[in-house]
């Protein structure tokens, strides 16, 4: 009764979270179509935009739950390679870049060259894109976004910080529980799911390590998770 009744509420959560973009969506579409002869350029151009809005963490949304139900399913296959952290984190950031910039909001990374890890780089690039994303959602305009890395006991630390509204004890203890899934608007009203940190600690308990979060309301959080730098393999004979 309780996975029923747990499942219920994270379908309802998706779906809630699906529909009001969608007619956002529709709405603008619908305003476009019917106006198109009449407005100018400038009016036309800026409903694209909100239309691009909408769009873009609704797809976040269907990628999140996609990758979710695999994960749950053992349809995504766990691919480990050897492969160095900074590009990868670099190729991220530019792709998060335009969210940040429609809030002023300053991407900054500070990786050295020598950062290797072993890792499934889709799901690690997964891993940085929403913690990144949620760091940018939660931050107040004009504010910085950081992403740093260290070596720590045969992992890398990497660690994604923001000088945002922050969390509470309360949240915080909810914060990768499927049973405790929930929307929370970010500074500038952006809607989700709190999918993308479930998924976060599924990808990185498949690599062997650990996230958590160290955060006080409107004093920033840190998100901080381990990698490990040789392969899992080696790692369970070691610690056999």
């Amino acid at each position: 009764k309780m996975i029923n009744a747990t499942k219920d509420r994270f379908f309802s959560i998706i779906a809630h979270d699906l529909r009001t973009p969608f007619n956002s969506i529709i709405g603008f579409t619908d305003l476009l179509l019917e106006n198109f002869d009449v407005y100018d350029a400038e009016r036309i151009k800026k409903i694209l935009q909100f239309i691009n809005l909408s769009a873009k963490p609704t797809l976040d949304v269907l990628t999140n739950l996609l990758n979710w139900v695999n994960v749950q399913t053992g349809q995504l296959a766990f691919q480990a390679e050897i492969c160095q952290l900074k590009p990868l984190v670099q190729e991220v950031v530019e792709i998060m870049t335009p969210t940040a910039t429609i809030k002023n909001i300053k991407l900054i990374h500070s990786l050295s060259d020598d950062f290797e890890v072993c890792a499934d780089m889709n799901m690690l690039k997964s891993v940085l894109q929403n913690l990144i994303a949620n760091a940018i959602k939660f931050s107040h305009a004009e504010g910085t976004v950081e992403v740093h890395a260290r070596k720590k006991n045969g992992f890398v630390e990497i660690e994604v910080s923001d000088e945002g509204i922050g969390i509470d004890e309360a949240r915080k203890e909810a914060l990768f529980r499927v049973d405790s899934l929930g929307s929370t608007k970010g500074t500038s009203g952006e809607k989700g799911s709190g999918l993308g940190l479930i998924l976060c600690k599924e990808f990185i308990a498949r690599h062997g390590g650990e996230i958590r979060v160290e955060s006080r309301p409107n004093s920033g959080s840190r998100f901080l998770f381990t990698i490990p730098v040789i392969r899992i393999e080696e790692n369970h004979e070691t610690n056999s």
